[in-house]
């Protein structure tokens, strides 16, 4: 996963602690991942409790690629780039996540020849995975190459955002939840209920798609953070958030669990409607919480 660092030599602790908290959901992702098998014929075997914990670790551990996208858009779309700032981007992070890349796959192609299928390297299937025309077998390697489609054209989205009034903004990313967001999930209760299918027919390519809104949403909460930070403040703003959270977290689960129960297999994805507002709501609590180096008073006091 990468996150690029501020332009300020300075550790921001509350950063490092959403990163890390990122890094341990992303792991516990491919652990339920590795320890469950998610579908309806292996599902069906285990215990309730069992499920449910399944759903539960599984939608935690969804909620670390959304840390990492909205870290990402709270630093570098953040940044105002004029000519030599988009190149110097292209030229330090853009090229060198490229580079880091090629090294990465050209070690998963040895990986995959030698110790998975025990046969000689295949240098056709290698080239194809380098120049990005073919997915490699390993099922987390399509970050990096969302996130370098990303960074491609990172520094001209920073400049656009920054000259854009933020209601217009808003209005933008309000038609783009709709139909990343909202209309995919009512596909999903459409099956389950014979409903209506409904298909967003506009093509939002240009907004960077699901990992687009996820950016533009941490440029937003960058922008805002003191304004966040103010509003926090109120004690039971606080509770309402962490309640909110935890809404969405049980929304995240019940909506698998409801699924596999009408026979519909669904992992949620991170097109899911409630993970933006979920990822959101940690991360600005992370942000107040941990930004001054102590839990705030009124925190001890609810845990």
């Amino acid at each position: 996963m990468t996150v690029d660092r501020p332009q300020t030599t300075e550790r921001i602790f509350s950063l490092d602690v959403i990163r890390s908290l990122a890094i341990v959901m992303v792991v516990l992702n491919h652990a339920v991942e590795s320890i469950y098998r998610l579908n309806l014929k292996d599902m069906a075997t285990i215990g309730l409790n069992s499920r449910i914990f399944a759903f539960s670790a599984f939608t935690l551990g969804r909620c670390g690629v959304p840390l990492f996208l909205l870290l990402t858009g709270y630093l570098v779309l953040s940044r105002e780039y004029d000519a030599n700032g988009a190149e110097r981007f292209w030229k330090n992070n853009f090229l060198r996540l490229v580079i880091t890349w090629e090294i990465w796959i050209f070690i998963y192609n040895i990986f995959l020849t030698y110790f998975r299928h025990s046969r000689s390297f295949d240098f056709a299937m290698y080239l194809s995975n380098s120049l990005f025309l073919r997915h490699t077998e390993l099922s987390h390697t399509w970050y990096v190459p969302m996130i370098i489609g990303m960074y491609f054209f990172l520094p001209l989205v920073s400049r656009i955002i920054h000259d854009l009034n933020v209601k217009v903004l808003c209005g933008l990313m309000t038609s783009v939840f709709i139909y990343f967001y909202l209309v995919p999930n009512y596909s999903i209760l459409s099956d389950i209920y014979k409903w209506r299918r409904l298909g967003g027919q506009i093509d939002f390519s240009f907004s960077g798609g699901v990992y687009g809104f996820y950016l533009i949403l941490g440029y937003l909460l960058s922008k805002y953070q003191l304004h966040i930070k103010e509003f926090l403040k109120r004690r039971y703003i606080f509770v309402v958030c962490i309640v909110l959270a935890a809404l969405a977290f049980a929304i995240s689960v019940y909506s698998q669990f409801f699924a596999y129960a009408h026979m519909r297999q669904y992992n949620i994805w991170y097109n899911f409607f409630t993970l933006p507002i979920l990822g959101a709501l940690i991360f600005s609590l992370a942000i107040y919480s941990f930004n001054d180096y102590h839990t705030p008073p009124h925190i001890a006091k609810i845990v």
